[in-house]
């Protein structure tokens, strides 16, 4: 099953895996990334999104940016070319809180790779590795 859920915790719409698995949105993307569009079709534009990372690809963060919606989701490390980013080893050197960061699509598409006791990626059309200002 496969759900919608807003910030007050309410379902707005679910999907059962099965039958409607075959409606393809946009074909370029896989089957997994389908489902979050299928899913967020309805939603204004400049809605906020969060998914898990199992549907977390470029690809997919991509086709939202054009919907112009912001999204940040985890990433797994299978769906991108770490070897981009710092190494774990040279990371744990720097210690918890090390970051480091890389855009694409001219900047409009963030990955973020943070260090605490292990390495997490983030991917994000909205948010970047820094604070734009100071915490009041």
């Amino acid at each position: 099953m496969y759900a919608r859920a807003g910030k007050s915790s309410y379902l707005y719409q679910f999907e059962i895996e099965g039958d409607n698995q075959l409606i393809v949105i946009d074909s370029n993307i896989g089957s997994a990334d389908n489902v979050v569009i299928r899913l967020t079709q309805n939603l204004p534009p400049n809605s906020f999104i969060a998914y898990d990372n199992y549907f977390a690809t470029i690809g997919l963060i991509k086709f939202l940016n054009t919907k112009q919606y912001h999204v940040v989701s985890t990433m797994r490390l299978n769906r991108l070319n770490s070897s981009l980013l710092k190494s774990d080893k040279q990371m744990k050197q720097e210690g918890r809180g090390s970051f480091d960061s890389l855009t694409t699509d001219n900047g409009h598409i963030v990955v973020t790779k943070s260090f605490d006791t292990k390495a997490v990626y983030i991917l994000s059309n909205c948010f970047g590795p820094t604070p734009v200002g100071e915490p009041k």
